[in-house]
C-alpha cells in the first residue's frame, strides 16, 4: 500500500524520525489491528529525506519537500480485508510550524491472482470528509503518483496495491 503526501511549495514535512520529546513531530502511521490481514514489516519511506542540523530543534532532522511516498506491505489472511490507518504529520516553513495534523484512511483490499487486470479495483476512502484529503485506488498493482509524472509498479500476488494521498493543511 502506497501513501503519497503532497507538500505545498515553501513548506517541508518531517520524516519518520523518531525525535523524542524535544524534536519535531515525526510522520507516523498507526494501523488498526485486523484478523483479516497482517502487516509485513514496518512502514518505510520510499522518498529520500533531506537531512540537516536544525537550529530551532537543536538536532539533525530529516524532511521532505514537494512530495513524500511511504509504503506498507500487507499479507491478506482472507479473500478481502479492510486496512485502517491513521497518518500523523507536521509541516514547517523557514519561520514557523503548523500544528500537527492527522487523518484516518480506510482501504479495502482484495486478494488477486497472477492476472490482476481481471480483478475489480479496490476502493480507498478517507475516514473523514476534510477538505484537502484525497484517497484513490488503482487497479492491477500499479500505484500512480499524484501528479501523473511517475508510476511505481508494485505487483503482488497477495493484495492489490492502493495509494492513499494526504495533503498538508497549508493547502487549505
Amino acid at each position: 500500500v502506497l501513501f503519497t503526501g503532497t507538500i505545498p511549495t515553501g513548506w517541508h514535512m518531517y520524516d519518520m524520525g523518531p525525535y523524542g520529546d524535544y524534536g519535531p513531530n515525526a510522520t507516523t502511521f498507526t494501523f488498526e489491528p485486523s484478523s483479516a490481514l497482517k502487516l509485513d514489516g514496518n512502514t518505510k519511506a520510499l522518498s529520500n529525506a533531506t537531512r540537516k542540523y536544525d537550529d530551532l530543534f537543536e538536532m539533525e532532522i530529516g524532511y521532505y519537500d514537494g512530495k513524500a511516498v511511504f509504503e506498507q506491505k500487507v499479507k491478506l489472511l482472507s479473500p478481502q480485508a479492510t486496512l485502517k490507518v491513521n497518518i500523523d504529520w507536521m509541516i514547517c516553513d523557514d519561520t514557523q510550524c503548523l500544528p500537527p495534523t492527522d487523518e484516518d484512511f480506510v482501504i479495502e483490499l482484495k486478494a488477486i491472482e497472477e492476472t490482476a487486470a481481471t480483478q475489480p479495483s479496490p476502493t480507498v476512502t478517507p475516514d473523514t470528509s476534510g477538505e484537502g484529503t484525497d484517497a484513490t485506488a488503482v487497479p492491477d498493482g500499479e500505484a500512480t503518483i499524484d501528479d501523473g509524472s511517475a508510476t511505481d509498479s508494485l505487483a503482488s500476488t497477495t493484495a492489490v496495491t492502493d495509494q492513499g494521498e494526504f495533503n498538508s493543511p497549508a493547502d487549505s
